[in-house]
């Protein structure tokens, strides 16, 4: 199921389940006759489905979340877009503002603050060069995590797909009884 492409139905599929197991989970906790603890595992288990599978929701759903997070952590970085005074904008690399200038890196991967001299920005002489290497490395962490995005995402699909997989193992007869 992983692998089924949304617009070949994994997200109706998904749609289908959850709508019955909602249902199911209602209907059971209003005229269930079975005991206390059966219903409570019961209920417990058809719950904890339906988060994963809402989960499971879009096509990039544990991407986006993912990154997200790395977003929130870092919320200056956030679209590494910076307007200069003279109107130019610039998208390459990273940058946050710093005094009179920037401290950062180039796309070229060249760190350090920069300023505007001369109408072009260019590496000069920090007026606080701890704080500049304080604001590069974090800068340096903050792609380094946004790398690991898409390997944290795949890793919490696949283990959202295993529990998912063991739920309906266990439960799908007893879900539609």
């Amino acid at each position: 199921m992983r692998y089924i492409r949304l617009w070949e139905g994994f997200d109706g599929l998904i749609s289908v389940i959850q709508t019955h197991l909602k249902d199911y989970a209602e209907t059971e906790e209003k005229y269930g006759n079975v005991t206390d603890e059966c219903k409570k595992q019961k209920l417990n288990s058809v719950k904890e489905t339906i988060i994963l599978l809402e989960r499971m929701r879009g096509p990039h759903g544990y991407f986006i979340r993912r990154f997200d997070e790395v977003e929130a952590k870092y919320p200056k970085y956030q679209y590494l877009i910076v307007e200069y005074m003279n109107g130019d904008v610039d998208s390459g690399g990273g940058f946050i503002v710093q005094g009179n200038g920037w401290a950062g890196m180039t796309d070229e991967k060249t760190t350090g603050y920069f300023e505007f001299v001369n109408g072009k920005l260019e590496m000069t002489d920090s007026p606080d060069q701890c704080e500049t290497d304080r604001l590069v490395n974090e800068l340096q962490e903050y792609y380094t995590e946004l790398e690991a995005v898409g390997t944290k995402a795949d890793t919490d699909s696949d283990n959202d797909f295993e529990q998912l997989n063991r739920l309906l193992k266990e439960n799908l007869y007893s879900w539609w009884d």
